[in-house]
């Protein structure tokens, strides 16, 4: 289960829903409006294993991470948070609820860095993989999108038949 905060703007929130990602936004869907951030950790404790995406550098702490729960903190501007939010469920280190869980994760432009439970040390991974050539691929795939809300190749006949008219 993915949850948003209340701050992520509501155009986000309408572009993961027109994606159809699957999610749930404290105020709206879940939890109830103004909840404060003391209150989010115990509420995301009776959920099962959420992952909780906010824009809130408070949430950006080694000491918050939990088993039960994922914590990104989305380093980058409003306007990008559904293009960020999807990059991350689809990078081969956080793909999975499994793989998410125990770990507070910063997302910013230059890559991710996360916390993880019972880690010596913060571990940095990029948005290329170590072959540098991986991930390029999907980086096409949500460039596409995120411009046009649809799947890389539907949005290639899309942009070529418009610039045939």
């Amino acid at each position: 289960m993915n949850i948003l905060d209340e701050n992520i703007p509501d155009e986000q929130r309408v572009l993961l829903v027109k994606w159809r990602m699957p999610f749930r936004q404290i105020g709206f869907e879940s939890g109830r409006k103004g909840m404060k951030d003391t209150e989010i950790i115990p509420f995301l404790q009776t959920l099962g294993h959420p992952t909780f995406f906010t824009r809130d550098v408070d949430f950006w702490k080694r000491s918050l991470y939990h088993l039960r729960y994922c914590l990104v903190f989305l380093n980058i501007e409003d306007d990008a948070v559904a293009f960020f939010a999807h990059r991350l469920l689809r990078h081969p280190q956080f793909d999975t609820q499994i793989k998410r869980m125990g770990a507070v994760i910063r997302v910013s432009h230059e890559g991710l860095s996360a916390w993880r439970l019972h880690a010596a040390q913060e571990a940095h991974h990029s948005w290329i993989d170590a072959d540098g050539r991986a991930l390029s691929s999907a980086l096409r795939e949500d460039e596409a999108f995120y411009v046009t809300g649809l799947p890389a190749d539907d949005a290639a006949e899309t942009k070529s038949t418009e610039t045939s008219l």
